[in-house]
């Protein structure tokens, strides 16, 4: 297992982009059932305290482990979001062919694996071409629309192009979501 940090600094746990990258690689080697389940036969899965953990490596403060909790917390934000992308693209009427482009916003986008998000079902099956990972958006055009009066006209166009898909409210949404709370079977 290739474990890097951030800096080549010592390990003291697992950021955000790293938890996606290890659970994909985890669930590639079938150490992770496509339920989300720890497999118990694995050398590096083992009991703990809150019941099984996978073994990562040793960190400055003791062993950092990847947890059966922390599995099931990103299945439920993984399972969240892949079902708001399906339902809005199934509310519009788009395929997966027809999908342009994807913008992935915000500064924890900037930092993700696309192959591993995608290979979890975080984001659409497109080509990596298709992708954009686009950072701070919201704060960029905040700043486009304090100086620039043509910035704000255009982003006034899209505002009145822009719809509300409320998921709260989507009947369609339990069914979808517990749909994509597993992962793919290697």
């Amino acid at each position: 297992m290739d474990i890097q940090t951030i800096a080549g600094a010592p390990a003291v746990g697992i950021c955000g982009s790293g938890v996606v990258d290890l659970l994909a690689g985890i669930v590639k080697a079938g150490i992770v059932d496509k339920t989300g389940r720890l497999q118990k036969d694995h050398p590096r899965v083992r009991d703990g305290e809150g019941g099984l953990e996978y073994y990562v490596c040793e960190g400055t403060t003791g062993d950092i482990v990847f947890t059966q909790h922390d599995i099931r917390n990103l299945q439920l934000a993984k399972g969240a979001i892949a079902s708001g992308w399906y339902l809005l693209m199934d509310t519009l009427g788009v395929s997966m062919d027809e999908l342009q482009s994807v913008y992935i916003a915000g500064a924890f986008g900037n930092y993700l694996d696309l192959e591993a998000s995608q290979f979890l079902g975080l984001f659409p099956p497109v080509s990596k071409r298709r992708v954009a990972f686009v950072g701070n958006a919201a704060g960029v055009g905040a700043q486009m629309a304090l100086i620039d009066v043509g910035a704000r006209r255009r982003m006034a166009k899209v505002r009145d192009l822009t719809g509300f898909l409320d998921l709260a409210t989507d009947k369609r949404f339990l069914d979808v979501f517990a749909a994509r709370l597993g992962f793919a079977e290697v």
